[in-house]
């Protein structure tokens, strides 16, 4: 009996390491695809932000396309009268020009008959001229006849009188032709006083008619871009027409697609929800198996976890004691940015005195296993204070190199580091994927341990191996 119990003990032990193996194999494909819905997830969440985005701004598009299509119609409207009010003044000007024409030759024919009328007054004037030369020898004449009569005597007295009257009528003839003179200087005067204002007249006329003959040659031009913009106008209401009714469309479809998204997204963070619940269960039946009493694949890390967290409270109490750090700066929560660190790393009050005293307990436990990764610890602010040496390399300018090289003085605030800062069992096996940037992740186990400050739980040892 005692043979078949010792071999009933040893098969439940062989049985419990073979669950316990599995539902570990379980649990980290489980956190595997926890990971790839979160991912996903996180994903839909960012495509919902857009399409919110490209929503509101297909209703502003639609909108102003509304907008357009009004001042379109207005466009169009004043382009109509634009075109009438250019064709009627194209008509007036064509009118007011052939006016002009009529005005130039009138003035012209006023020049021509100037010009006679200065001709006539050239000959009155030259016969006035010689009806004065005739008026002069008349006179010398009479004067003549006037002298030869008193001459004669009595019988010269009726030649006298004779002489008398021709020197009167000369006297006469020559007051006429003074008259005539000067009412023809006068005349000549005002007539080459008309021809200066008639031929500057002529000269404005013709300016004016070349300046209305450019304008119609404009009003053309213009009316013929009117034109074209009416046309353009038509066109452009046609097209913001044609373009409304597919924007009404295409917003139609935005809101659809935007609402499957969103659907979508609730659909996805339900069954998110649910495997992380049966990731949680698997974990529990992961614990349940680390606790039967019997050796386990995670046994080991589990038990080292275990020690190195209590070896860690008793040098914080000593060194409490010895007075190198207080019980507040253990808790300080005032993270302080590291300028240029990219991905952001922190100090605090008790980052370099765990520099100091944390690797040489936590870095040699990186031998324990071949499939070690890390072995650090989670504080309570989240923050891997500090790293073993592969993971608390100097700070490049390279942010994906940072991420998987620079680990330490970075907080981390996934569901597995929260669980570690606040956990007051004995121990915690977890599963999860770990983010090693650039895309990169690890799948591992997560065995960890409580450590404490004067009954006060500050964080937790994590013994990080892959699966």
């Amino acid at each position: 009996m005692t043979a078949h119990a010792e071999l009933s003990n040893a098969d439940a032990g062989e049985l419990a390491w073979r669950i316990s193996d599995e539902i570990g194999r379980l649990s980290v494909d489980i956190a595997d695809v926890v990971g790839d819905v979160q991912q996903v997830s996180r994903l839909i969440d960012s495509q919902t932000e857009q399409f919110h985005v490209i929503a509101d701004a297909t209703k502003e598009i639609v909108a102003s396309n509304l907008q357009i299509a009004g001042m379109a119609a207005e466009t169009q409207r004043m382009a109509k009268q634009a075109h009438h009010d250019v064709d009627a003044s194209h008509g007036e000007l064509t009118k007011s020009l052939t006016d002009i024409g009529e005005l130039v030759e009138a003035v012209k024919a006023i020049g021509d008959q100037l010009a006679a009328f200065e001709t006539a007054m050239q000959s009155v004037a030259k016969v006035s001229a010689e009806i004065g030369q005739i008026a002069r020898h008349t006179n010398i004449l009479s004067l003549n006849a006037t002298i030869e009569a008193a001459r004669a005597g009595e019988a010269g007295r009726g030649f006298a009188v004779v002489a008398h009257e021709v020197k009167a009528l000369a006297k006469q003839t020559s007051g006429a032709t003074d008259e005539i003179a000067r009412t023809l200087a006068a005349l000549t005067t005002q007539m080459k006083q008309l021809g200066e204002r008639m031929s500057a007249g002529m000269q404005s006329t013709e300016r004016v008619r070349q300046s209305a003959t450019t304008i119609s040659t404009a009003m053309q031009t213009v009316g013929e871009a009117v034109t074209r913009v009416d046309q353009n106008a038509d066109s452009i209401a046609r097209m913001t027409e044609t373009i409304g009714q597919q924007a009404g469309s295409f917003g139609q479809t935005v809101q659809d697609l935007n609402a499957g998204v969103d659907q979508s997204n609730a659909a996805l963070k339900a069954a998110s929800t649910r495997i992380d619940r049966t990731l949680t269960g698997a974990e529990s039946i992961m614990m349940l198996t680390a606790t039967s009493g019997f050796e386990t694949a995670d046994s080991k890390f589990i038990a080292a976890a275990v020690e190195v967290a209590r070896q860690i409270e008793q040098v914080f109490a000593d060194a409490v004691v010895r007075g190198e750090i207080r019980v507040d700066d253990l808790f300080d929560k005032q993270l302080q940015p590291i300028q240029g660190s990219d991905p952001v790393q922190y100090m605090t009050r008790y980052i370099p005195f765990l520099d100091r005293v944390l690797p040489q307990l936590h870095d040699p436990i990186m031998a324990l296993d071949e499939r070690m990764v890390f072995c650090a610890t989670t504080d309570h602010n989240q923050l891997i204070p500090t790293h073993n040496p592969k993971f608390r390399q100097p700070l490049s300018s390279d942010p994906i190199w940072n991420a998987a090289h620079c680990r330490n003085r970075r907080q981390y605030l996934d569901k597995t580091a929260q669980a570690v800062a606040r956990s007051t069992a004995p121990f915690l096996l977890q599963t999860y994927r770990r983010d090693m940037g650039g895309g990169v992740f690890v799948l591992m186990k997560d065995a960890s341990a409580p450590i404490r400050i004067d009954g006060r739980l500050w964080g937790g040892l994590r013994v990080c191996y892959k699966a």
